[in-house]
């Protein structure tokens, strides 16, 4: 440092002497490293740097303040997912009792019915409101019928089943089906379920009569869990939704 231009000296925090050229102060260096807050004394800068955010108004602030550090937070369990909890468990207790568990010693669609996909649409269908989770739960509904129709028609074309190109077409027109008829009836969120079912019996290639029994099967547990989704949101309280800050 130039001795010509040292024009001041000042003391700043525990005695520690503060040197300054042409009228400038600067902090020690050694209380960058405290938590403790800061002093300023960079008041001395001159026309616009005087108390210019970044030099001297930082200094006044911790050291954790200047470099805020991510804080953790463990995610709260609100109602929503205590309700979903409870609405799958439920879900499954009530296929336990009878059975129905994919028992192939059962007669007819009873051999094919589980709590599988009832629990699936009790995860999907429930929402913060009882008003989304109808909505929700009757696009699946949607969904899985209009799928349950194009597999069943898809049926009746066996014969054009039997070589690959004939399953590539009606892949595809079973998902240009089930997306329009699923439009047609404004349930534009439906689409997906409309076009997983047929596309289900097609790859797998299992083109017989026992899939009819398949498709019952899957609306039969959709009907039970969309019904219990409904049932223990309506039943369970809801908080209050937080205001959000604008």
């Amino acid at each position: 440092m130039d001795a010509g231009r040292v024009s001041v000296l000042k003391t700043g925090p525990e005695g520690k002497r503060v040197q300054g050229v042409d009228g400038l102060t600067f902090p020690p260096i050694e209380l960058f490293s405290k938590l403790s807050p800061l002093p300023c004394y960079c008041s001395d800068f001159p026309g616009i740097l005087a108390g210019r955010p970044g030099c001297g108004a930082w200094h006044n602030r911790t050291q954790q303040e200047v470099f805020p550090m991510k804080q953790f937070k463990f995610p709260h369990i609100g109602m929503r997912t205590t309700k979903t909890a409870v609405a799958v468990m439920l879900s499954y207790l009530i296929f336990v009792p009878f059975g129905l568990l994919y028992n192939e010693s059962y007669p007819g669609v009873l051999a094919y019915v589980g709590p599988t996909y009832s629990c699936i649409v009790c995860i999907v269908c429930m929402q913060s409101s009882l008003e989304q989770t109808l909505q929700v739960g009757l696009s699946r509904f949607v969904g899985v019928f209009i799928g349950a129709i194009l597999g069943v028609a898809m049926l009746l074309l066996e014969p054009l089943l039997s070589h690959w190109v004939g399953i590539v077409l009606m892949l595809g027109a079973a998902c240009v089906c089930g997306i329009w008829l699923c439009m047609l009836f404004n349930r534009p969120a439906a689409c997906g379920m409309a076009c997983i079912l047929p596309c289900v019996m097609l790859i797998s290639g299992d083109v017989s009569g026992i899939q009819r029994y398949y498709y019952a099967a899957r609306v039969s547990e959709t009907v039970v869990g969309v019904t219990v989704a409904f049932l223990i949101n309506s039943l369970l309280p809801t908080r209050n939704p937080q205001p959000q800050d604008k």
